[in-house]
């Protein structure tokens, strides 16, 4: 006799979790049935599985987990990578953040020698203009230049007289 889903939750005290579990686990055999979208299921494979006053869900699927052994050993496996692989991220993230420091420091460092070297090119570059002599306007080392020093002085002493002349004149001839 086939009973359907929620007539073995009643005869089995089990739940609907646990019943659909066995249905699919047993899906394309003799005991269960899949009618449209209904499973229908053995009542005396039901009682085999689930004989009345056995344990709980909780414990049936612990059980269920504990036949597969090798998965629940991959996922503790799986769980010791991921805590190693965060260790070793936070790991990484202070180091990331050591040489962004430490990066930080050089781009100072860089930027104070560059601006040194600005000064020192500046320098060099003042330093490589060619110099140039200044001439003085008046030598007085040869008998000529001495002449032509007292001609210049004769010749600014005469045109300041004849300015001052002129000035005086025209303040006279004004009145």
């Amino acid at each position: 006799m086939y009973l359907t889903v929620k007539e073995a939750i009643d005869a089995s005290n089990k739940s609907q979790t646990t019943i659909h579990r066995l249905c699919q686990k047993y899906e394309n055999t003799k005991f269960v049935k899949k009618e449209g979208n209904k499973y229908l299921i053995d009542k005396e494979f039901l009682m085999e599985k689930y004989p009345e006053g056995s344990l709980d869900d909780e414990f049936d699927n612990i059980s269920e987990l504990g036949n597969n052994e090798g998965l629940i050993r991959s996922l503790t496996e799986k769980n010791e990578l991921i805590t190693s692989l965060t260790i070793r991220n936070k790991e990484l993230e202070s180091k990331i953040e050591e040489l962004e420091e430490e990066i930080f420091e050089h781009h100072h460092e860089l930027a104070k020698i560059i601006d040194a070297n600005l000064g020192l090119n500046k320098e060099m570059k003042a330093m490589a203009r060619p110099k140039t002599e200044i001439k003085p306007v008046i030598s007085p080392t040869t008998e000529n230049s001495t002449k032509e020093l007292i001609l210049k002085t004769l010749t600014i002493t005469g045109s300041l007289i004849l300015l001052v002349a002129f000035i005086f004149m025209m303040i006279e001839f004004t009145k």
